[in-house]
């Protein structure tokens, strides 16, 4: 693969968006930067004017950048102007996307380009005074690459009360959560971190990767799906059904809802209740049993008390309104979801086992330097069918070696990474996965931040049910309660809704 050449003025005017848009980047960044590390004239300036106004008021300029141009314009050289005005002219998508703006990759990219630069004039400045045989002059400027060095290191102290300040006023941004019951048994999802689903054969690993990534999106993350099990046509059309909501068929489906127990056995006495029909029926070897779903039953499911004591978790379904729309109705609702979440998920298919981890880290670097895009979230179906680049390592070498590289990733590149891993055969009957259920490569479970179990029978399965656990988590405490999740997947839907079960 072609990796684009990067010309000094990339960086450089990625340094200054980020100065632009990112108060937290201004304030690690003002640490470390001197003006000489910046090559282009109109960008040095244009720093000058962003380190001014946070100096002053503690902020990143953002918009306010435009009223010191203005200011400054007609002091300035036409054809210097003309660039600056130009440049701002192309910031605003930054600045709207500024809540998810990856602060902390940008920095890491500026301490880098800094270094660079630093050594860069050091070797300048001690040729130049070689060429005039100053030796010891140039013996001398060593030291002030020292001092450069020392300035753009990586240690902290953490009892500096700056670092304390900061920290403790820092606000979480970049991580994201599932909604509802879900979300409370997960939790955040931050950046760095490395998540994996496992679950049997066929059993929703690609969905709920997919889902993921919806759900990273509509918090406004940029995001990037790798499939190396999908043709991109296959990825196209899991898609538009999850954001159009289509199955592609004339009939009408039917989606599971949660009910009341107490609704369905016609126990409850609340004038509240909103069905007064008794959907339980007598069995002589079962007792009393959920009827199969008739559309004409005069049945309301009803969850009105729905998080209070008295609530008992039950499921009913509802058939759907018709699900056979046309082409300008999807284009219509993917235009809407375009609309509220912007245009911020790229796709990416390989055919399974061609690709390795070095394959993808080109891809992003190319995206970055081609768009611009610098993602918040990855989503990779699967690691355990990536390519394999060391030929020495054993199968489960590879695989823990993926494991880790994947972390790395995500720590790197300052995004959370998902991707999924088989669990044993014998595990295709069990009804909740745990931490022995891991296949082929143990060492996979201590290397993610997080695991989540993928649990359905096949009498769920075909009620439209399924339950989440958590297998392992390494940032907060875990135990064995599952939420209980409803899914249509006809329309591309793992994830409708969930209660703790």
């Amino acid at each position: 693969m072609i990796r684009r050449k990067i010309i000094k003025g990339d960086i450089e005017k990625k340094i200054a968006t980020a100065g632009i848009v990112s108060t937290e980047f201004c304030r690690d960044v003002t640490k470390i930067y001197k003006p000489e590390y910046i090559q282009v004239d109109y960008i040095r300036t244009v720093l000058d004017w962003v380190f001014e106004y946070f100096n002053e008021y503690n902020k990143a300029p953002e918009r306010q950048i435009q009223d010191m141009f203005m200011v400054e314009k007609d002091e300035m050289k036409p054809e210097q102007a003309e660039l600056i005005e130009t440049f701002l002219s192309r910031i605003s998508k930054e600045h709207e996307e500024k809540e998810t703006f990856n602060h902390q990759y940008a920095y890491d990219q500026a301490e880098k380009y800094f270094r660079k630069r630093s050594l860069q004039l050091l070797f300048e400045r001690g040729l130049g005074l070689l060429i005039k045989n100053k030796v010891n002059e140039a013996e001398s400027s060593i030291s002030t690459y020292g001092k450069v060095s020392k300035m753009v290191g990586n240690w902290v102290d953490p009892l500096d009360p700056e670092n304390v300040r900061n920290f403790l006023n820092k606000e979480k941004t970049g991580g994201f959560r599932f909604p509802g019951k879900l979300g409370d048994l997960v939790g955040d999802l931050e950046k760095t971190w490395l998540v994996g689903f496992m679950g049997p054969y066929k059993r929703g690993k690609s969905w709920w990767l997919q889902e993921t990534a919806i759900q990273a999106l509509s918090c406004k993350l940029n995001v990037l799906f790798i499939s190396l099990e999908m043709s991109l046509d296959m990825m196209y059309e899991r898609l538009y059904k999850r954001i159009a909501g289509y199955s592609g068929k004339k009939e009408k489906l039917i989606f599971p809802v949660f009910d009341c127990m107490l609704n369905q056995d016609g126990t409850c006495n609340k004038s509240i209740r909103m069905s007064e029909t008794n959907i339980l029926i007598k069995n002589s070897e079962k007792g009393e049993v959920l009827q199969c779903f008739n559309p004409k039953i005069d049945y309301n499911p009803c969850a009105i008390c729905r998080g209070k004591e008295d609530y008992k978790i039950a499921v009913w379904w509802t058939l759907s309104n018709e699900m056979n729309v046309n082409k300008k109705q999807i284009e219509n609702k993917i235009e809407r979801f375009t609309k509220m979440y912007g245009r911020r998920l790229r796709l990416r298919s390989f055919p399974a086992y061609t690709a390795s981890l070095d394959d993808i880290e080109r891809e992003l670097d190319n995206l970055e330097y081609m768009e611009g895009f610098v993602p918040g979230m990855i989503a990779l179906d699967y690691a355990e069918i990536l390519a394999t680049v060391d030929k020495q390592l054993s199968e489960r070498g590879r695989i823990d070696d993926n494991w880790k590289r994947m972390k790395g990733i995500a720590g790197s590149r300052y995004c959370s990474f998902f991707s999924a891993g088989q669990s044993v055969r014998s595990s295709i009957k069990k009804k909740n996965l745990s931490q022995e259920d891991t296949a082929e490569e143990i060492r996979k479970l201590a290397h993610a931040d997080v695991w989540l179990g993928i649990n359905q029978t096949e009498t769920e399965k075909k009620r439209g049910e399924g339950r989440i656990g958590v297998i392992a988590h390494r940032h907060q405490y875990f135990d064995t309660r599952q939420v209980r999740i409803l899914q249509q997947l006809e329309v591309g839907i793992p994830f409708l809704d969930s209660e703790w079960n």
